[in-house]
């Protein structure tokens, strides 16, 4: 298990029904695991991070739907998810990720975003496309 700190700017819970812009943003960081100075570790846990919230974002502004209902009644994968690395940081010290997902359209669901040292530069960028269907009943 990754021991996550998370904490999410602004009162924003991406389980609430509550209809919200498609925007979230969250600092983050690894604490309690020696990841030493290899960037790929680095690298790999910044992109895990960036995948797991881009469906729950891009649902916000639909009524009654949140990620609270993937598995439910709603199917939802991701199907694509890229990210660009633009220079080192460590993700075992604070850095806010920010995205917008500005369209959900045709079982489908797109997102991008960048994420930020605790300096405030620019470390990476990321875009994800996702399916989103509703469950068959």
């Amino acid at each position: 298990m990754i021991p996550w700190e998370t904490r999410v700017v602004g009162a924003v819970n991406l389980r609430d029904r509550a209809v919200g812009p498609a925007e979230y943003a969250f600092w983050t960081r690894v604490g309690g695991v020696d990841l030493d100075d290899k960037p790929a570790y680095h690298q790999a846990l910044l992109a895990y991070a960036t995948d797991l919230t881009v469906i729950g974002t891009a649902l916000r502004p639909l009524e009654g739907i949140s990620q609270a209902d993937a598995g439910e009644t709603l199917h939802t994968a991701v199907t694509g998810h890229s990210i660009w690395f633009h220079r080192p940081f460590r993700i075992d010290d604070w850095c806010l990720i920010s995205q917008r997902a500005p369209v959900v359209a045709g079982a489908r669901a797109f997102g991008y975003g960048n994420a930020f040292d605790k300096d405030g530069m620019l470390v990476a960028s990321f875009a994800q496309e996702s399916m989103v269907r509703p469950v068959a009943a």
